[in-house]
């Protein structure tokens, strides 16, 4: 398995997710095929295909699976960005900010249901498959009301991570865990989870140092924000250092997981390290 054979099969992926939420013609088809031809990095399918591929799925249970994951992860943006009153998403106007709260609201159930009807073509398991789909989306949106309900105040370090743990590791944990269930090793689904929640810690306190000051214009949760309110000297470096521990804890929990099936995240942590490293460097 290589990453020619990843790129490969992402246009299958693109193909799967158009085909479910673009099918009839309208106008909210269009706004969410607008939506997908932004961009994005694509990394929760990247990381379903390599799982299933190093797993011994076929390319089109790993296809299933990718598209899935992907299609609930960009329903979460939509919802997220309306929530949050993010104008912009990659570098365009966000759906609600484009064309209105209510579309936005009806474009992400039309890919949050598309999700489900991608994975009930993921092979014989995909009863279970779903099931642990909406557990994991279950998860989110508690993590995304726990959000709501501190209103950008948190004087409490675990609590920061409780939240942004919920917010974003069961969806980058979800494409591995699906990849696992559906190959018979279930039982590495809390490895695979734990390894997830781990990358998404350090990636969104990496994102907290870069947004620092947006975050505390908009009244938005912030990992320096609340570092700061614990009354350390320097926020910004203990976030940092924070950071860095929650990456070190990842790559220990990503050795627990069969060769291969996390090194996209493997990959951008070593990334992440790096970008980190260059918080301490002079402007």
């Amino acid at each position: 398995m290589t990453n020619d054979d990843i790129n490969g099969l992402l246009p299958h992926v693109e193909a799967l997710m158009n085909a479910l939420c673009t099918r009839e013609p309208g106008k909210l088809q269009d706004i969410v095929s607008e939506h997908f031809y932004a961009g994005g990095s694509r990394v929760r399918a990247r990381l379903a295909l390599e799982a299933g591929l190093a797993l011994g799925l076929s390319k089109s249970i790993s296809v299933a699976l990718a598209g899935g994951c992907e299609l609930l992860h960009n329903a979460s943006l939509v919802h997220d960005d309306l929530q949050d009153r993010d104008e912009m998403r990659r570098n365009a106007p966000s759906m609600w900010a484009a064309h209105g709260e209510d579309v936005a609201i009806c474009g992400g159930d039309l890919m949050l249901s598309a999700a489900y009807a991608a994975m009930a073509q993921a092979g014989p398991h995909a009863v279970q498959l779903i099931t642990h789909a909406h557990r994991r989306v279950a998860e989110v949106i508690e993590g995304q009301c726990q959000d709501l309900r501190l209103g950008g105040h948190c004087a409490d370090a675990q609590a920061y991570e409780r939240v942004a743990a919920a917010k974003s590791g069961p969806l980058l944990a979800l494409p591995i865990e699906l990849a696992l269930i559906a190959a018979g090793k279930a039982p590495l689904v809390d490895a695979a989870r734990r390894a997830a929640t781990l990358f998404a810690l350090a990636y969104q306190m990496l994102d907290d140092l870069a947004d620092a000051g947006h975050d505390a214009t908009n009244g938005s949760l912030n990992a320096v924000a609340v570092h700061a309110t614990l009354g350390m000297a320097d926020p910004r470096e203990s976030v940092r250092r924070t950071a860095l521990a929650r990456l070190e804890a990842f790559e220990l929990a990503a050795r627990e997981l069969p060769a291969g099936i996390a090194q996209t995240l493997v990959l951008r942590a070593q990334a992440i390290k790096h970008a980190l490293g260059a918080q301490l460097e002079p402007a």
